[in-house]
């Protein structure tokens, strides 16, 4: 989902699935066909095949409510015939369709939008052509797509805007596009589970449709007295057991001798190009390990990496420690101790609910959150002007 204001494109959330395309609606007819001829796709000839695949695209595109398509094909010297209609196909896809209505439900759900507060739904790729798939989408939605641009070409015209942008190109020095993290990242941690710790626990750092880029902090500790080390093994997924996620990385930091509880902070950074920063700090001893993982390995050198992530150094302050922050507190505090009864403790609930938000280190919360405060606190301080 986008939401565009003053040259200013922003992701609000994404969801897919990519064992779902074009390909498996061509796949899908092919079965089809073969089955109405009582033809076996094991034993067809690769030519036949990829014959049949080319005139399956062709009345994929054709198809309409009112035009019906066919085709021809000849197989060991006899003459097959298959014909495809509208209500055909749309049977023949329910399986593929109902897989479509998870990943739109899925980033309704991430972004908090309502249906009623899309103004418009935009489909592009070929396969969004089809009246069927169009139809489905206007059904779930409530709302007829809009099909005034060329499905082909947006894809082109988008994948050349996100590239322009990341090279910083001048022609669009005034559109700004921001992205969110696809996939939860996050490390695999014990629970204290019928007196015992058990591995193998999913423990989220960086949420899927977080805005990158972004750097979040969350603190774990230790389970044994003496622990000689922690491995935290780096998972990319949405599983509650790591198992079912995927691993991309690893990193190991050495412990003090000290009883279990022992705090061991872990800092993952995120950039709109793939790289992930891991850095682990016990703060007892200072000591700190450091991972980056690339999303693609080999596209940047180790120079321009870094060079990337020094600029998001500004991120790895905690919202609780920014300057701005600060002082939107001490702004707080000053009201609460200058105020008594019920304003005292409307003000004591700004301040918790303020540091709560601040504690879950999202960027867009925090600064919605900052500046909700900074206006109620200009209200409070006009009634102590005489």
């Amino acid at each position: 989902l986008l939401e565009m204001f003053e040259g200013i494109m922003q992701v609000e959330a994404i969801a897919g699935d990519n064992r779902l395309g074009g390909e498996d609606f061509t796949y899908a007819i092919l079965k089809d066909c073969l089955a109405e001829n009582k033809l076996d796709q094991q034993v067809l000839p690769a030519e036949i095949e990829a014959s049949l695949y080319k005139k399956i695209e062709m009345i994929k595109k054709e198809l309409s409510p009112t035009t019906p398509q066919q085709f021809e094909f000849i197989l060991d010297e006899k003459e097959y015939i298959y014909q495809l209609t509208e209500e055909r196909f749309r049977s023949i896809c329910q399986p593929l369709l109902a897989k479509l209505r998870a990943p739109i439900i899925r980033v309704l759900n991430d972004s908090g939008i309502k249906l009623d507060e899309i103004d418009r739904i935009i489909l592009i790729g070929g396969a969004t052509k089809s009246t069927t798939i169009r139809s489905f989408v206007s059904k779930l939605l409530g709302k007829l797509p809009f099909t005034q641009i060329n499905p082909d070409e947006a894809v082109g015209v988008g994948a050349t805007i996100q590239s322009a942008l990341k090279e910083n190109k001048e022609m669009l020095e005034e559109m700004i596009l921001t992205d969110v993290c696809g996939h939860t990242l996050g490390v695999n941690t014990s629970r204290f589970m019928e007196n015992d710790y058990r591995d193998g626990y999913f423990s989220p750092i960086i949420e899927r449709n977080t805005t990158v880029p972004v750097s979040k902090i969350q603190t774990f500790c230790t389970v044994y007295d003496n622990q000689q080390a922690i491995v935290f093994d780096i998972y990319q997924g949405e599983n509650r057991l790591v198992k079912d996620n995927l691993k991309i990385g690893s990193v190991e930091i050495k412990m003090p001798k000290v009883p279990k509880g022992e705090p061991v902070d872990v800092r993952f950074t995120y950039d709109h190009d793939g790289i992930l920063e891991v850095i682990v700090t016990v703060p007892r001893t200072k000591k700190t390990n450091r991972i980056v993982i690339e999303n693609t390995p080999g596209q940047l050198s180790q120079i321009e990496i870094e060079n990337r992530l020094k600029k998001l150094e500004s991120l790895k302050i905690h919202p609780l420690d920014r300057a701005e922050t600060r002082l939107l507190l001490a702004r707080a505090e000053r009201l609460y101790a200058e105020s008594i009864g019920e304003k005292r403790e409307y003000i004591q609930y700004l301040i918790g609910n303020f540091e709560a938000v601040l504690r879950k280190q999202d960027e867009k919360e925090t600064c919605k959150a900052s500046s909700e405060l900074n206006k109620l606190l200009n209200k409070l301080e006009e009634n102590f002007q005489l």
